[in-house]
């Protein structure tokens, strides 16, 4: 993550998925991703990711319920190519949001929870 500091990292299970839990600084607010990694999370035909989302956007949707607004969009990385994602930010603020990306980089999905210090 560009201008990002690089705090703490665990390894975490997430929904009976093993991943890796990190946290940065970044400017005025910081940043946790939890990455589900390739070596643990094989997903050969795109079925598991997909039906991950699936839960993750209705787990999302159900907690925050409508004071969170959904984007959902593609973008395509320089060194890890094309994913999609899911955005959530508070209607009324840009901070905190969530973010899920997939499939992205070798680590197949990350997920980020972003908020002011």
């Amino acid at each position: 993550m560009p201008g990002s500091t690089y705090k703490y990292a665990t390894t975490i299970t997430l929904c009976n998925e093993t991943g890796e839990l990190e946290l940065y600084e970044d400017g005025g607010g910081a940043v946790m991703i939890f990455k589900f990694t390739g070596q643990k999370f094989t997903d050969n035909d795109g079925k598991l990711t997909a039906a991950f989302v699936a839960k993750f956007r209705k787990s999302v949707k159900a907690i925050f319920g409508n004071s969170y607004e959904e984007t959902y969009g593609k973008d395509e990385d320089e060194l890890w190519g094309a994913y999609e994602y899911y955005e959530y930010r508070p209607y009324s603020a840009s901070y905190p949001f969530i973010r899920i990306d997939f499939p992205f980089a070798d680590d197949l999905i990350w997920i980020s929870f972003e908020y002011e210090k």
